[in-house]
């Protein structure tokens, strides 16, 4: 492989890391929502609450998969010091982690 494709296949993992660690928190923010009497929306059913649940489950899973499946072909986990976990880690309503 060259420097040219090694260096794209680490901007693509680490774009599929932010989308992972974006995609975590969406999921956390869904089950927070969905059981939090404060943050919890009042317009949804414990249906819709569930499906959202699992919807964002999956796409959880599926950005983590793409994140290990690029790491795997690197051989190593590319490191750089811009991924932080954006402010949206809390629930604005309660404060509480979502």
């Amino acid at each position: 492989r060259n420097t040219e494709q090694q260096e794209s296949l680490e901007d693509d993992a680490i774009d599929a890391h932010r989308a992972y660690l974006q995609a975590l928190l969406v999921w956390e923010r869904t089950t927070h929502e969905a059981s939090c009497p404060i943050c919890g929306s009042k317009n949804m059913s414990v249906e819709a609450h569930k499906s959202a649940i699992v919807a964002a489950e999956a796409h959880k899973e599926a950005c983590r998969v793409r994140f290990r499946d690029l790491v795997d072909q690197l051989g190593y986990v590319p490191r750089r010091g811009d991924l932080a976990l954006p402010d949206e880690r809390y629930s604005p309503a309660c404060g509480s982690r979502a």
